[in-house]
């Protein structure tokens, strides 16, 4: 891993490489986030990297919880890698200012975040 080797960490995208998911380079740069909701669906337009997502409102608030993402990316710019058991919830709240979203993640990978893998 090129964290562990001393060097410094990259972006996927300096190698034309996906950014992942959660992709860290969306939640961690300052760059703009757009949100076209409609009564079916919420279009999530990520300026950097011209990403956009699709979420289908079958609730009345606003988790992402993605499965069956595959093992060919990475969680970060540090080359964290992870399996195909990934489980990634994403939760948004607009803050009080109404300016302002908040996201939570939790990441869950069984066979790539424990201490000795599962059998």
């Amino acid at each position: 891993m090129t964290a562990l080797a001393g060097k410094g960490p990259f972006s996927p995208r300096e190698r034309c490489r996906p950014g992942g998911a959660p992709d860290s380079d969306i939640y961690t740069r300052v760059a703009p986030i757009y949100s076209l909701p409609t009564p079916k669906e919420v279009t999530i337009v990520i300026e950097l990297g011209h990403q956009v997502r699709h979420v289908t409102l079958n609730v009345p608030h606003l988790i992402v919880d993605a499965i069956g993402l595959n093992d060919r990316t990475l969680l970060d710019d540090y080359n964290t890698p992870h399996s195909d058991t990934l489980h990634v919830i994403e939760r948004f709240k607009m803050l009080e200012d109404g300016k302002t979203r908040q996201l939570s993640l939790t990441l869950d990978d069984p066979d790539a975040f424990n201490m000795h893998g599962r059998r």
